[in-house]
Protein backbone atom coordinates (compact mmCIF):
# COMPACT_ATOMS: atom_id res chain seq x y z
CA UNK A 1 0.00 0.00 0.00
CA UNK A 2 0.90 3.50 -1.00
CA UNK A 3 1.33 6.26 1.35
CA UNK A 4 -1.54 7.97 -0.14
CA UNK A 5 -3.49 5.03 0.33
CA UNK A 6 -2.27 4.55 3.76
CA UNK A 7 -3.26 8.12 4.63
CA UNK A 8 -6.93 7.77 2.89
CA UNK A 9 -7.41 4.60 5.30
CA UNK A 10 -6.25 6.80 7.84
CA UNK A 11 -9.08 9.18 7.62
CA UNK A 12 -11.23 7.17 6.49
CA UNK A 13 -11.16 5.67 10.29
CA UNK A 14 -11.29 9.11 11.94
CA UNK A 15 -13.68 11.03 10.31
CA UNK A 16 -16.99 9.61 10.65
CA UNK A 17 -18.48 8.85 6.94
CA UNK A 18 -22.22 9.31 5.54
CA UNK A 19 -24.80 6.66 5.00
CA UNK A 20 -25.38 7.09 1.09
CA UNK A 21 -28.79 6.17 1.84
CA UNK A 22 -30.10 7.91 4.26
CA UNK A 23 -27.62 10.59 5.14
CA UNK A 24 -26.58 9.73 9.00
CA UNK A 25 -23.09 10.14 10.04
CA UNK A 26 -21.51 6.48 10.17
CA UNK A 27 -18.02 5.71 12.39
CA UNK A 28 -18.02 2.19 11.86
CA UNK A 29 -17.19 1.52 8.05
CA UNK A 30 -17.39 -2.23 7.98
CA UNK A 31 -20.63 -1.72 5.55
CA UNK A 32 -21.27 0.50 2.77
CA UNK A 33 -24.58 1.81 4.51
CA UNK A 34 -25.64 2.37 8.00
CA UNK A 35 -27.56 -0.14 10.12
CA UNK A 36 -30.22 0.90 9.78
CA UNK A 37 -30.68 0.73 6.41
CA UNK A 38 -29.05 -2.85 5.75
CA UNK A 39 -31.58 -3.91 8.40
CA UNK A 40 -34.46 -2.68 6.16
CA UNK A 41 -32.66 -4.06 3.39
CA UNK A 42 -32.19 -7.57 4.90
CA UNK A 43 -36.02 -7.77 6.45
CA UNK A 44 -38.16 -7.28 3.33
CA UNK A 45 -40.11 -10.28 1.67
CA UNK A 46 -37.82 -12.15 -1.17
CA UNK A 47 -39.58 -12.19 -4.17
CA UNK A 48 -41.05 -15.36 -6.09
CA UNK A 49 -38.95 -16.51 -9.06
CA UNK A 50 -40.63 -15.85 -12.56
CA UNK A 51 -39.98 -17.06 -16.05
CA UNK A 52 -40.21 -14.79 -18.99
CA UNK A 53 -40.29 -16.04 -22.84
CA UNK A 54 -37.31 -17.72 -22.95
CA UNK A 55 -35.98 -17.79 -19.54
CA UNK A 56 -38.11 -20.41 -17.42
CA UNK A 57 -36.91 -19.06 -14.16
CA UNK A 58 -35.77 -15.44 -13.13
CA UNK A 59 -34.83 -15.10 -9.69
CA UNK A 60 -34.68 -11.79 -8.15
CA UNK A 61 -33.97 -10.78 -4.39
CA UNK A 62 -36.14 -7.55 -4.31
CA UNK A 63 -38.59 -5.15 -5.95
CA UNK A 64 -36.40 -2.12 -7.25
CA UNK A 65 -37.61 0.54 -4.61
CA UNK A 66 -36.56 1.72 -1.02
CA UNK A 67 -32.90 1.32 0.09
CA UNK A 68 -32.49 -1.69 -2.72
CA UNK A 69 -32.68 0.68 -5.54
CA UNK A 70 -30.82 3.52 -3.79
CA UNK A 71 -27.88 1.25 -3.10
CA UNK A 72 -28.15 0.01 -6.73
CA UNK A 73 -27.83 3.83 -8.13
CA UNK A 74 -25.40 4.54 -5.70
CA UNK A 75 -23.16 1.31 -7.37
CA UNK A 76 -24.01 1.93 -10.79
CA UNK A 77 -23.94 5.54 -11.18
CA UNK A 78 -21.64 7.06 -8.27
CA UNK A 79 -18.98 3.97 -8.48
CA UNK A 80 -19.95 2.49 -4.80
CA UNK A 81 -18.11 -0.79 -5.36
CA UNK A 82 -18.29 -1.25 -1.71
CA UNK A 83 -21.97 -1.92 -1.97
CA UNK A 84 -20.59 -5.28 -2.78
CA UNK A 85 -20.56 -6.07 0.49
CA UNK A 86 -24.64 -5.62 0.94
CA UNK A 87 -25.28 -7.17 -2.00
CA UNK A 88 -23.30 -10.27 -0.95
CA UNK A 89 -25.17 -10.64 2.13
CA UNK A 90 -28.68 -9.79 0.48
CA UNK A 91 -27.90 -12.66 -2.07
CA UNK A 92 -26.64 -15.07 0.25
CA UNK A 93 -30.22 -14.35 2.17
CA UNK A 94 -32.30 -14.87 -0.77
CA UNK A 95 -30.25 -17.91 -1.89
CA UNK A 96 -31.33 -19.22 1.65
CA UNK A 97 -34.85 -18.74 0.80
CA UNK A 98 -35.09 -19.38 -2.69
CA UNK A 99 -32.88 -21.50 -4.05
CA UNK A 100 -31.32 -21.59 -7.37
CA UNK A 101 -30.85 -25.27 -9.09
CA UNK A 102 -27.58 -25.06 -8.51
CA UNK A 103 -26.49 -28.52 -9.39
CA UNK A 104 -27.95 -27.67 -12.97
CA UNK A 105 -25.83 -24.95 -13.65
CA UNK A 106 -22.85 -24.91 -15.89
CA UNK A 107 -21.72 -21.31 -15.74
CA UNK A 108 -22.80 -17.32 -14.79
CA UNK A 109 -22.84 -15.23 -17.24
CA UNK A 110 -23.15 -11.30 -16.51
CA UNK A 111 -24.84 -9.42 -18.83
CA UNK A 112 -22.17 -7.52 -21.22
CA UNK A 113 -22.15 -3.79 -21.28
CA UNK A 114 -20.49 -1.97 -24.38
CA UNK A 115 -17.18 -1.04 -24.79
CA UNK A 116 -18.37 2.84 -24.63
CA UNK A 117 -20.42 2.63 -21.15
CA UNK A 118 -17.47 -0.06 -19.90
CA UNK A 119 -14.69 3.13 -20.50
CA UNK A 120 -17.14 5.77 -19.02
CA UNK A 121 -18.31 3.77 -15.70
CA UNK A 122 -14.95 1.89 -15.43
CA UNK A 123 -16.64 -1.36 -14.91
CA UNK A 124 -19.70 -3.32 -15.39
CA UNK A 125 -21.92 -3.89 -12.42
CA UNK A 126 -23.53 -7.74 -13.64
CA UNK A 127 -19.93 -9.00 -13.78
CA UNK A 128 -19.29 -8.14 -10.04
CA UNK A 129 -22.62 -9.44 -8.87
CA UNK A 130 -21.97 -12.55 -11.03
CA UNK A 131 -18.56 -12.24 -9.16
CA UNK A 132 -20.68 -12.35 -5.56
CA UNK A 133 -22.75 -15.62 -6.64
CA UNK A 134 -19.79 -17.34 -8.08
CA UNK A 135 -18.76 -17.09 -4.19
CA UNK A 136 -22.11 -18.14 -3.03
CA UNK A 137 -22.73 -21.05 -5.37
CA UNK A 138 -19.43 -22.02 -6.36
CA UNK A 139 -19.53 -22.26 -10.36
CA UNK A 140 -17.82 -20.56 -12.52
CA UNK A 141 -17.94 -16.96 -14.03
CA UNK A 142 -17.64 -17.16 -17.98
CA UNK A 143 -17.13 -12.81 -18.83
CA UNK A 144 -15.75 -12.74 -22.04
CA UNK A 145 -17.61 -15.13 -24.85
CA UNK A 146 -21.32 -13.06 -24.42
CA UNK A 147 -20.15 -9.52 -25.90
CA UNK A 148 -22.64 -6.47 -27.05
CA UNK A 149 -21.49 -5.00 -29.95
CA UNK A 150 -23.27 -1.51 -30.34
CA UNK A 151 -24.53 1.15 -28.33
CA UNK A 152 -28.53 0.76 -28.24
CA UNK A 153 -30.77 3.65 -27.91
CA UNK A 154 -32.14 4.68 -24.02
CA UNK A 155 -34.86 1.91 -23.31
CA UNK A 156 -36.73 4.28 -20.42
CA UNK A 157 -39.86 4.86 -21.26
CA UNK A 158 -40.38 1.98 -24.18
CA UNK A 159 -42.41 -1.19 -24.23
CA UNK A 160 -41.00 -4.14 -23.48
CA UNK A 161 -41.58 -5.02 -27.32
CA UNK A 162 -39.84 -1.66 -28.44
CA UNK A 163 -36.87 -2.46 -25.95
CA UNK A 164 -36.28 -6.13 -27.64
CA UNK A 165 -36.45 -4.49 -31.13
CA UNK A 166 -34.22 -1.63 -29.96
CA UNK A 167 -31.73 -4.68 -28.52
CA UNK A 168 -31.90 -7.05 -31.73
CA UNK A 169 -28.20 -8.26 -33.01
CA UNK A 170 -26.77 -6.26 -30.10
CA UNK A 171 -25.73 -9.33 -28.27
CA UNK A 172 -23.30 -11.97 -29.64
CA UNK A 173 -20.97 -15.34 -28.29
CA UNK A 174 -17.64 -15.60 -29.53
CA UNK A 175 -17.28 -18.61 -29.24
CA UNK A 176 -20.67 -20.61 -29.56
CA UNK A 177 -18.88 -24.06 -29.28
CA UNK A 178 -18.40 -23.03 -25.61
CA UNK A 179 -22.26 -22.74 -24.69
CA UNK A 180 -23.32 -26.12 -26.33
CA UNK A 181 -25.10 -28.17 -24.23
CA UNK A 182 -24.55 -25.82 -21.06
CA UNK A 183 -27.01 -24.52 -18.79
CA UNK A 184 -26.62 -20.70 -18.10
CA UNK A 185 -27.63 -18.53 -15.52
CA UNK A 186 -27.79 -14.77 -16.78
CA UNK A 187 -26.88 -12.62 -14.06
CA UNK A 188 -27.78 -8.41 -14.52
CA UNK A 189 -28.53 -6.14 -11.65
CA UNK A 190 -32.50 -4.52 -12.41
CA UNK A 191 -35.00 -6.44 -13.81
CA UNK A 192 -37.37 -4.00 -15.72
CA UNK A 193 -39.44 -5.70 -18.69
CA UNK A 194 -37.06 -8.44 -19.06
CA UNK A 195 -35.96 -7.62 -22.59
CA UNK A 196 -32.33 -7.52 -21.91
CA UNK A 197 -32.08 -11.08 -20.03
CA UNK A 198 -34.80 -12.18 -23.12
CA UNK A 199 -32.13 -11.06 -25.94
CA UNK A 200 -29.13 -12.48 -24.37
CA UNK A 201 -31.13 -15.53 -23.76
CA UNK A 202 -32.21 -15.99 -27.66
CA UNK A 203 -28.44 -15.42 -28.55
CA UNK A 204 -26.85 -17.85 -26.09
CA UNK A 205 -29.92 -20.42 -27.07
CA UNK A 206 -29.05 -19.61 -30.66
CA UNK A 207 -25.45 -20.66 -30.19
CA UNK A 208 -26.46 -23.93 -28.49
CA UNK A 209 -27.34 -23.82 -24.90
CA UNK A 210 -29.63 -25.96 -23.41
CA UNK A 211 -31.21 -23.91 -20.82
CA UNK A 212 -30.77 -20.17 -19.99
CA UNK A 213 -32.19 -19.56 -16.25
CA UNK A 214 -31.84 -15.47 -15.06
CA UNK A 215 -30.94 -13.66 -11.53
CA UNK A 216 -30.45 -9.79 -10.87
CA UNK A 217 -30.89 -8.27 -7.57
CA UNK A 218 -33.99 -6.56 -7.54
CA UNK A 219 -37.40 -6.41 -9.77
CA UNK A 220 -39.13 -3.61 -11.09
CA UNK A 221 -43.27 -4.35 -10.17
Amino acid sequence: MGIIELLGSCVDMLIPDECPICGVRMTAHSSPVCPACRGSLLSESALAPVSSGHIPAIWSCLPYSGVLRECIKQFKYHGRKRMTRVFFDLAGEYLAEKPVPVDIIDSLIPVPICSARLRERRFNQSELIAGILCRLVSKPVCVHNLTKSENTPPQNGLSRNRRIDNLKGSFFTRDPAAMRDKTILLVDDVMTTGATLETCAEELLRAGAKKVLGFTLARTL
